[in-house]
């Protein structure tokens, strides 16, 4: 998503179009998509790098605080609602999680 900018600035970055090459698909056989990155106005790759840098420790804590048991503690020490009425998992990118650890946790929370 495009950061928002204040009233009367430019966007720190744009969503920029994903288009086919012609000549790369037919050279490569299959289907071959280039993200026009030429189209971002200067300077907005430090903005979403620092949006990256940002997301992927947040998805690094959420895991951990599913994987080590700190849910269960919080829960024990009564500084969270047991059972839960929801969770919700972010899987981020790279991530290694499957379906039947997912349904695991589920269990494991009380979770129907």
């Amino acid at each position: 998503m495009a950061a928002q900018p204040s009233r009367g600035q430019k966007p720190f970055h744009i969503v920029s179009p994903v288009l086919e090459s012609l000549p790369l698909s037919r050279a490569a056989g299959t289907k071959v998509y280039m993200k026009l990155e030429n189209v971002q106005p200067t300077g907005s790759f430090k903005i979403r790098g620092i949006g990256h840098l940002c997301r992927e420790p947040a998805c690094g804590a959420a895991l951990a605080l599913l994987y080590t048991g700190r849910l269960q503690r919080l829960q024990r020490e009564g500084r969270l609602r047991a059972p839960l009425g929801s969770v919700v998992v972010v899987v981020c990118g790279g991530s290694s999680i499957r379906p039947a650890q997912l349904r695991a946790l589920k269990d494991q929370l009380g979770l129907e």
